[in-house]
């Protein structure tokens, strides 16, 4: 078992939800849900007589709100991308300076909108001490909570993203992740996953024209109590990368992060929660650029401790062994479907 970190951070309110019985034994489970499922407003009779109503009027003013924002994207995205088309593999070109200068500006505005939407009034950041925040770089980490931080990441610096290909059948989200010239992987598929290895290979490079691009190396949002073990894909090369840590503190009775079991409340009603709390919370920590030594570069393995380690110290989080491979075979076992054999995608 990888051992625990002691946390050493901003979030003393983390609560330890341990589930005996799930990979990782006494570890945190990082897939359960940190709130009831009444979306916070299950509370004392006078408290609930505000709440229920100040939700219904959220929702009823935020939803539309928040398609009218995502429908200006899309078609802006794709007026920008008339007669261009985004890169799929890694023989296709970078968009040119201006049109992806216009997608990537326009994308990072609407995204601190959307945030405002979704009730993140303001952003809780820090910088660790004595942070490198001047070595040039082209990849960003970060430990993955679900798709507020996303956004967060996008509102600072519109990079692209390395993300699961059916991202690309989301309504709206599809569209505009792939205008943002993302990569999009089938985890299901070893040419898929080579290919987004030489994609990467080559973004990564500092020369390279296309935007800095996102990854998170854990392969699927948690709750944030752990950082799950992290796939050493991106750590190969060796290249310099800016770490960030995000954790959202269960706020109104609601925890805002993504990464549970669909049926302790998760994926389809997920939106809809956050819309209906008047505050949420995000805090953000930047560790800065990390550099790989020669020792690193010579066992990546060691480079995606140092950076797992450094994420988990600094939001109180603990170092577990649970893996994408495990989360991906439980979500069969809940709905029912015979448990796929997969590859260890951990070690990719």
């Amino acid at each position: 078992m990888a051992p625990k970190i002691a946390p050493l951070s901003v979030v003393p309110d983390t609560p330890r939800v341990v589930a005996p019985h799930g990979p990782g034994g006494d570890v945190p489970y990082p897939w359960t849900r940190r709130s009831k499922r009444h979306y916070g407003l299950t509370s004392p009779l006078p408290v609930a007589v505000i709440r229920v109503p100040l939700a219904i009027v959220l929702v009823a003013v935020r939803f539309p709100v928040m398609l009218l924002i995502l429908m200006f994207q899309c078609i802006a995205c794709k007026i920008v991308l008339i007669g261009a088309k985004p890169p799929k593999g890694p023989g296709d070109k970078c968009l040119p300076g201006w049109r992806s200068g216009i997608i990537r500006g326009l994308t990072g505005i609407f995204s601190r909108v959307l945030l405002l939407v979704w009730g993140f009034w303001w952003i809780e950041t820090s910088t660790a001490p004595g942070a490198d925040l001047t070595t040039p770089h082209k990849l960003i980490v970060s430990n993955h909570i679900g798709y507020i931080e996303i956004f967060y990441l996008v509102s600072k610096f519109a990079p692209s993203f390395v993300a699961k290909r059916s991202v690309l059948d989301i309504p709206l989200f599809g569209s505009i992740a792939a205008a943002m010239q993302s990569i999009f992987v089938d985890r299901s598929s070893e040419d898929s996953r080579h290919k987004t290895g030489e994609m990467l290979h080559l973004r990564a490079d500092p020369n390279s024209t296309f935007p800095p691009c996102a990854i998170f190396p854990e392969g699927t949002a948690t709750n944030g109590t752990t950082v799950i073990t992290m796939a050493k894909g991106a750590f190969r090369d060796g290249h310099p990368m800016r770490v960030f840590a995000v954790y959202a503190p269960v706020t109104c009775g609601f925890d805002p992060s993504w990464g549970v079991h669909s049926d302790d409340g998760g994926d389809d009603s997920h939106l809809l929660g956050l819309m209906m709390q008047p505050l949420n919370r995000l805090r953000v920590h930047d560790l800065g650029v990390f550099k790989p030594n020669s020792a690193e570069k010579a066992d990546p393995q060691a480079y995606v401790t140092r950076v797992q380690r450094a994420i988990a110290e600094s939001i109180g989080a603990e170092i577990s062994p649970c893996t994408l491979s495990e989360f991906l075979a439980e979500e069969d076992r809940r709905k029912g479907r015979p448990v796929k054999e997969r590859r260890d995608e951990e070690k990719s």
